[in-house]
This record gives structure tokens, sequence and C-alpha cells, in this order.
């Protein structure tokens, strides 16, 4: 068994969760992360394309990998 920890981040786009990552996930250094996208990344604050998400989350990952905190995303 391992230790879960769950964060709610209200409206935030995969763009905010980039730029607060050292906040948001290396503060906790955690060995998997699940991102769950909501409807603020297509209707109310981004209206995103899919293309435009699936970008987004691969810098996300990207960031993730520079830092060599998590084994999964």
């Amino acid at each position: 068994p391992k230790p879960v920890l769950m964060r709610g981040i209200g409206d935030a786009i995969v763009d905010d969760i980039v730029y607060h990552y050292d906040d948001l996930i290396g503060y906790y250094q955690p060995e998997t992360v699940i991102f769950l996208p909501s409807v603020t990344e297509f209707h109310i604050r981004d209206n995103k394309s899919a293309e435009d998400l699936a970008e987004g989350i691969a810098e996300l990952v990207t960031t993730d990998e520079q830092v060599h905190i998590t084994q999964q995303f």
C-alpha cells in the first residue's frame, strides 16, 4: 500500500499547472501523477482544442521529466 494524496485545483488549466509545477507537484515529489482535465480546459477559461490540450499535457510531462521526480505520469 502506498499513501494517496488527492489534490483538486479548482479551475486551473494545464498551463497553470506547468507554471506552478514546483508548488503543485515538485513539492510533494510523488511517484505517480494522474492528471484529469476538466471542462475548464475546453470551455470555462481556455477554450482549447484537443490538439492544444495534448500539447499542454506534453509540456507538463516534459517539465516533470526535467526534474526527475515522478516515475509515472
